[in-house]
């Protein structure tokens, strides 16, 4: 009998031992399973990373025109047709002839404009004309023109310039401009031209009239598309 007993108690024992080292297994599974869940939240964080696409924004700030410079001028009866630069605010000067007030010449050089992100860079001209009572008659056109130096200066206080033709695409073109009317023109989207010295410049094809008088606003833009 006490042997019997004594097998009783040990075979009790030896069911709580397995038991407890059961419920130790299953507890390890458990936190086992807790760190999977962990890494699982790791893996969101990361998807959420990459729907943050900056790209397109870059692309739409690249699209918006910007003035590389603007220029204005006024442009007066009297004055004969020909080609007239731009100033700061200046009477537009006749390069041909020697002009007193110093007109805006500036640089270019395709360098200056990346290519950015595939997209390549183009320019494109916007010009106002603000005109008085008086009807202007004849055509007025606004463009981008090359200008280099003469081999003679021009006359005391004068300075001669040589006026290339307009840049392919440039022209922003007033033709016979209403009275008392401002007007925008925008010119086509054009490449960037050869590197030299560039203004930005009035054609007229008639002598201004008795009693007009012209306001005028040009500005040279960029952007990559």
């Amino acid at each position: 009998m006490k042997m019997v007993c004594l097998a009783a108690v040990f075979l009790c024992s030896t069911l709580l031992t397995n038991t407890h080292v059961q419920a130790q297994v299953t507890s390890s599974g458990g936190s086992g399973g807790g760190a999977t869940g962990a890494t699982g939240a790791a893996g969101t964080a990361g998807a959420a990373g990459a729907a943050g696409a900056t790209g397109a924004g870059i692309v739409d700030e690249l699209a918006v025109w910007k003035t590389v410079i603007r220029v204005s001028g006024s442009h007066t009866a009297a004055k004969v047709a020909g080609t007239y630069a731009f100033g700061n605010g200046e009477v537009l000067g006749l390069l041909s002839g020697g002009t007193l007030p110093p007109p805006t010449v500036f640089y270019l050089d395709p360098a200056d404009f990346p290519t950015v992100a595939g997209l390549g860079a183009v320019l494109q001209l916007s010009a106002i004309i603000v005109v008085n009572d008086q009807s202007p008659t004849g055509n007025h056109t606004v463009a981008l023109h090359p200008v280099t130096r003469p081999a003679t200066t021009g006359s005391t206080g004068l300075n001669i310039y040589t006026v290339g033709a307009a840049v392919a695409g440039s022209a922003c073109a007033f033709n016979t401009p209403a009275p008392d009317a401002m007007t925008r023109v925008i010119s086509t989207s054009f490449a960037v031209p050869t590197a030299g010295f560039y203004v930005i410049a009035l054609t007229t094809t008639t002598t201004v009239g008795t009693s007009v008088h012209l306001h005028l606003t040009a500005a040279l833009q960029n952007r990559n598309q």
